[in-house]
């Protein structure tokens, strides 16, 4: 159950089906979870099954704090492609935080786009029979949130995937903001 899962939780377009997945299917029932879940390592047993009890489509998640020594599989087991892009320490001078991750059912057809690696950013296209949705996640540390240069690099990195991005292709992006002390987002 999502609940037993220690932070706060967004859940997108909560729609579930058991029908097969078609490209009306992604226009209609697709089910997303999206979570800033500042750090996986230590809840990676939460993690697992919260997802195991649910039957979401996409898993998206940021703040992830991965690293290569652990395995997607921990994570969902053998029912999600899982797309990471964990933070590199040695591109962003820090040691831990960070990351984002696409997780897609298995039962639907997904492939990662190319995007740059020095960001922390993913995008995923996932092709239905008439629908294809890309999907992409984007965290900007708050380190960073005023920094124009970063700023620019993350707008100019999108656009490139958007020009990439098939004609009838919808297209979702998530992306953590934070209330100021004044009630407006970061």
């Amino acid at each position: 159950m999502v609940a037993n899962f220690p932070c706060q939780v967004d859940v997108i377009a909560a729609h579930l089906s058991t029908a097969q997945p078609s490209g009306h299917y992604l226009q209609e029932h697709l089910s997303i979870y999206y979570q800033n879940v500042r750090g996986l390592r230590t809840k990676i047993d939460e993690l697992f099954i919260a997802v195991s009890d649910a039957e979401y489509d996409v898993i998206v998640l940021t703040e992830t704090w991965l690293n290569d020594q652990i395995n997607s599989l921990q994570l969902f087991g053998s029912k999600y492609t899982a797309y990471r892009n964990d933070r590199d320490p040695d591109s962003t001078g820090k040691k831990r935080g960070g990351g984002v991750l696409i997780a897609v059912s298995n039962r639907l057809s997904s492939k990662q786009k190319n995007a740059r690696t020095d960001l922390e950013q993913l995008w995923v296209d996932i092709r239905g029979r008439d629908t294809n949705i890309c999907v992409g996640v984007v965290y900007i540390p708050p380190d960073s949130a005023c920094d124009s240069d970063t700023i620019q690099k993350h707008i100019d990195s999108a656009l490139d995937i958007a020009t990439s991005i098939q004609p009838n292709t919808d297209h979702l992006l998530f992306d953590k903001k934070k209330k100021k002390p004044d009630g407006g987002l970061n």
